[in-house]
């Protein structure tokens, strides 16, 4: 979306965008912020599917960051409200050395 006046608009123009298609996947890529390190990835109910299993595990991997596992998203909005299976990746911490790494890759 180019333009929303507010967040929560912001997010229900997502969703409802993702709601028009016949999607396979609905996949948000989100960076994390709050002194962790590690990707993690929420889905509905914290499903472990393999997609979202093996996007944690390449991203740890190639980036040499901890493998923080699939987790419960559904009190996420776009989680919550896509038709389409949904996964929030949340590839590193921005404010720890996780950056470093992702932007040396």
């Amino acid at each position: 979306m180019d333009y929303a006046a507010t967040t929560s608009e912001s997010l229900s123009l997502v969703v409802q965008q993702a709601n028009r298609e016949d999607l396979d996947w609905f996949i948000a890529i989100h960076f994390n912020a709050g002194g962790g390190q590690g990707v993690e990835v929420y889905t509905y109910e914290g499903r472990q599917y393999q997609d979202a299993i093996d996007v944690c595990n390449n991203i740890s991997s190639v980036l040499g960051i901890p493998n923080r596992g699939v987790k419960c998203g559904t009190g996420l909005y776009v989680i919550k409200r896509t038709k389409a299976k949904s996964m929030l990746i949340e590839v590193c911490f921005v404010d720890s050395d996780d950056a470093d790494k992702y932007l040396s890759v």
